[in-house]
């Protein structure tokens, strides 16, 4: 299953301290799903970015990640700009 992950820009945010917004629905099945949803709905991620955070600035990576991926990216504990199984959009 593939999931959208945003990082999200904030005023005043240090770069390793970005909030990330993790689209719950829809997923997908593919990485190229994914890409193909996140690449014709990018007016719905930014307003839906901006929805959820009201002091947002917009985002600064969209990216298509396998549940794995986001599984072990939260038992490290640690995120970095392009996790490993991801694809930036």
């Amino acid at each position: 299953m593939w999931y959208i992950l945003v990082f999200v820009t904030l005023p005043h945010a240090f770069v390793d301290q970005k909030p990330i917004f993790i689209f719950q629905y829809p997923t997908f099945e593919t990485s190229q799903q994914c890409i193909v949803w996140a690449n014709e709905n990018t007016d719905t991620i930014q307003y839906t970015i901006l929805d959820a955070y009201n002091n947002a600035k917009g985002h600064e990576g969209v990216y298509c990640v396998e549940d794995k991926v986001l599984n072990e990216m939260h038992e490290d504990g640690v995120l970095k700009p392009n996790p490993k199984g991801t694809m930036m959009l």
